[in-house]
C-alpha cells in the first residue's frame, strides 16, 4: 500500500481526449489530488478519433457518407437480427427510438481535455471479441505494464477480461450506475423508475473476470427522480465523479486496503434493452409519480415531547409522545431542541411561514403553569435547526444559516438573547450543522445546499470548538440519501457513537435512521445503520420524522402529515413544471 509521500500513476481507457462531461469531472478531480499523475491513454482503436463525420467534406462526399451510413445501418440491423434474434432486435430498436424523445442530458455533453492531458502518452489497442467479452493482445498488455500504472479508469472498451485486469497494480476501475445487487445490465438508472424504486444506486468497482462481480470501491444511493430517466441518470453520473479521486486519496494515505477485499457476489437479474411493453409501463410509472406528487400535499410539521431517554427511541420508535402543533394555518413548527436555562426547560425550534417561505428560531416553555412563547433569533435569511449543546458550562447553538453561506456559532445567554460568537466555517452553505466532541476532537457533520443536500454528508474537524476547522480528507464522507443528512443529537451508548440521520428517499423527512459510527478520523469515516425511527401509519403524524434531540431531561422529536393549502398548490405546480422540463 502506498505511503504518505508516494505518487499514484493512472491511465484512462478512452477513445481520445474527448469525454462526456461527467467523465471529464472524474479526471479533473483526480488531477486535483496531490501526487496523482496521468501517465497513459489506452485508446480504443475501433472508435479512435470519433467526431464530426462531415467536417471539411464536399456536398457530394457528405451525400455519399450519408448513403454509406444508411447502408451500414441496414447491414448492422441484419447482423443484429442474426446475432440477437428478432425479439431482442425489436427491443433494441424500440429503445433507441424511445431515447430520441429524451435529451442527452448535461452529464453526457462532450468535453475536450486535450489541454489537461497534453503530454500524456497514447497507446492504441485493438481487442479480440469472444461473445460479450473483449481480450487485449498480449503485446498490448506487456506495453501497458511497462508504464507501472497503479490503476486504469475505464471510459471505453466493453466487458474486458483476461490479463489486462491485473496489468495495473490496483486493477481497472469501472462504474456501474445502478445497485449491482438489484439491477445489472442496461439501460442504467432506468429500471428504478420502471419498478417505482425510491433509490437509485451506483458503484465504482475494481473489475474481475465475473460480470458485475467486481470489488466494490465506492457505493452510493441517490433519490430516484421518477419523472425523467435523463435527470435520474445525470444525477447518478455527476454524483459519482469524485469517487476515483477519493479511492486514490485513501491509497496515498495508506487507507485503501479495501481494493483487495472480496468481490461482490450478486445474483441479481441481468436486464437488457426494454421491450415496447416495458417502455409503456415505464411511461405509466412516470405518470403515476406525477399524480402522486400532485395529490400528496405539503408537510405540516409538529413537535413531540417525551420524557423517555433518546436511546429508547432507537429501540421503540413508538415511545409515548405528547404532540404540539402551531395554532396558525399558515405556519408549521419543526426541528426541536431542548435546553435548561435558569432552572426552566425551553424548547427551541424552527417556526416556518408558508407565506414568506422562510423560518426563524422560536422558543416555548414546557414546564410550569404559565407557558411562554417568543422569538429567539431572527435574521434576514432563513433560519432552522437550532442545534444546542453545552461546552465548559456554556450553552451554544449552531443554527442552520445556509442562505448566509456560513456555519456560525452562537452563545445562548437567555431564551431571546443569542450572541453571535464567530463563523466556524465560511463560504459553505451548510445544512443541519451538528457538532459533537469525540476522541479529544470536535467533529461537525452537515450537508451542503449546493451539493445534493439530502445525499452527500460532509465532515469537518477541529482541536477546539473555536477552531481551526479543517475539512475531512475525503469529503463527502458518505453518499446516501437514506442516511446522510443529520437529524439531531448524537449520543454515546456502551462507548459507541450513534448519529441520527434523515431517510429522504420516497420523500423528504420520511423517517430517521440511527447510524453507529465505526470509524472517525481526519482521514477515514464509516458508519452502519442499526435502527429506524418511523411514524405509525395510523398515528396523528403518519408521513414522517426528521429531527430527534435530547436535553433538560427531555427527548424531542418532530413529525408531519401532508396537507393542502395555497402554498402547496403553488409549489407543486412549480415543481411539476421543472420536472416536466427534464425530458424523458
Amino acid at each position: 500500500m502506498r505511503g504518505d509521500d508516494s505518487t499514484l500513476d493512472f491511465g484512462v481507457m478512452c477513445t481520445g481526449t474527448t469525454f462526456e462531461d461527467w467523465q471529464a469531472d472524474c479526471i479533473r478531480h483526480l488531477l486535483d489530488v496531490k501526487g496523482v499523475r496521468p501517465r497513459l491513454l489506452v485508446v480504443d482503436e475501433r472508435r479512435a478519433g470519433v467526431g464530426d463525420e462531415t467536417g471539411g467534406q464536399t456536398d457530394d462526399r457528405i451525400r455519399e457518407s450519408r448513403l454509406g451510413r444508411v447502408a451500414g445501418k441496414a447491414r448492422s440491423l441484419a447482423e443484429l437480427v442474426r446475432s440477437e434474434g428478432a425479439s431482442e432486435t425489436v427491443n433494441k430498436v424500440a429503445w433507441r427510438l424511445r431515447k430520441r424523445r429524451a435529451d442527452d442530458g448535461e452529464a453526457r455533453t462532450p468535453v475536450d481535455l486535450a489541454d489537461e492531458l497534453a503530454g500524456v502518452e497514447r497507446l492504441h489497442c485493438e481487442v479480440r471479441e469472444e461473445g460479450y467479452a473483449e481480450y487485449f493482445a498480449e503485446s498490448d498488455v506487456d506495453r501497458i505494464r511497462e508504464f507501472d500504472l497503479d490503476f486504469l479508469l475505464r471510459f471505453a472498451f466493453g466487458i474486458v477480461k483476461g490479463e489486462i485486469l491485473d496489468a495495473p497494480r490496483y486493477g481497472i476501475w469501472s462504474f456501474h450506475h445502478d445497485d449491482e445487487r438489484k439491477y445489472r445490465g442496461v439501460p442504467p438508472c432506468f429500471w428504478e423508475i420502471r419498478e417505482a424504486d425510491p433509490v437509485t444506486g451506483a458503484v465504482l468497482q475494481r473489475l474481475t473476470e465475473r460480470l458485475d462481480g467486481g470489488v466494490v470501491l465506492r457505493r452510493g444511493h441517490f433519490p430516484t427522480i421518477p419523472f425523467s430517466w435523463t435527470a435520474n441518470l445525470d444525477q447518478a453520473l455527476y454524483g459519482t465523479t469524485r469517487w476515483p479521486a477519493q479511492v486514490a486519496t485513501d491509497l496515498l494515505n495508506g487507507n485503501g486496503d479495501y481494493v483487495d477485499r472480496s468481490p461482490s457476489k450478486t445474483d441479481a437479474p441481468v436486464y437488457r434493452a426494454p421491450s415496447p411493453g416495458q417502455i409503456l409501463r415505464f411511461d405509466a410509472a412516470r405518470a403515476a409519480a406525477m399524480a402522486r406528487e400532485l395529490t400528496r400535499g405539503y408537510e405540516k410539521w409538529s413537535i413531540g415531547v417525551s420524557d423517555a431517554p433518546i436511546e429508547r427511541f432507537a429501540d421503540d420508535s413508538q415511545a409515548t409522545v405528547q404532540w404540539y402543533s402551531s395554532p396558525r394555518a399558515d405556519e408549521f413548527v419543526a426541528d426541536p431542541f431542548p435546553a435548561e436555562i435558569d432552572g426552566r426547560t425551553y424548547v427551541f425550534y424552527e417556526r416556518y411561514s408558508y407565506a414568506d417561505e422562510t423560518g426563524d428560531i422560536a422558543y416555548a416553555t414546557v414546564d410550569g403553569p404559565n407557558p411562554t412563547v417568543g422569538t429567539a433569533l431572527g435574521r434576514d435569511c432563513h433560519l432552522s435547526y437550532p442545534y444546542l449543546f453545552r461546552h465548559d458550562g456554556t450553552l451554544y447553538a449552531t443554527p442552520e444559516t445556509h442562505e448566509a453561506n456560513e456555519i456560525a456559532l452562537y452563545r445562548v445567554e437567555s431564551p431571546d438573547e443569542w450572541v453571535r460568537e464567530q463563523t466556524l466555517i465560511p463560504d459553505v452553505a451548510g445544512v443541519d450543522p451538528t457538532p459533537v466532541r469525540r476522541d479529544g476532537r470536535w467533529w461537525l457533520f452537515f450537508t451542503k445546499q449546493d451539493d445534493m443536500v439530502n445525499t452527500n454528508l460532509h465532515l469537518w474537524h477541529a482541536p477546539d470548538l473555536t477552531g481551526p476547522w479543517r475539512p475531512h480528507e475525503n469529503n463527502p464522507v458518505e453518499t446516501d440519501v437514506r442516511s446522510a443528512r443529520p437529524a439531531g443529537t448524537p449520543w454515546v451508548s456502551d462507548g459507541d457513537l450513534y448519529r441520527p440521520a434523515q431517510y429522504c428517499a420516497d420523500w423528504y423527512g420520511k423517517k430517521i435512521v440511527v447510524n453507529r459510527v465505526t470509524e472517525l478520523t481526519p482521514e477515514t469515516f464509516g458508519e452502519e445503520p442499526v435502527a429506524e425511527i418511523a411514524p405509525s401509519e395510523d398515528g396523528p403524524l403518519p408521513a414522517g420524522r426528521h429531527t430527534i434531540s435530547s436535553g433538560g431531561g427531555l427527548t424531542l422529536i418532530d413529525g408531519h402529515r401532508f396537507v393542502w393549502n395555497a402554498y402547496n398548490v403553488r409549489r407543486t405546480a412549480d415543481q411539476l413544471a421543472r420536472n416536466l422540463g427534464f425530458g424523458g
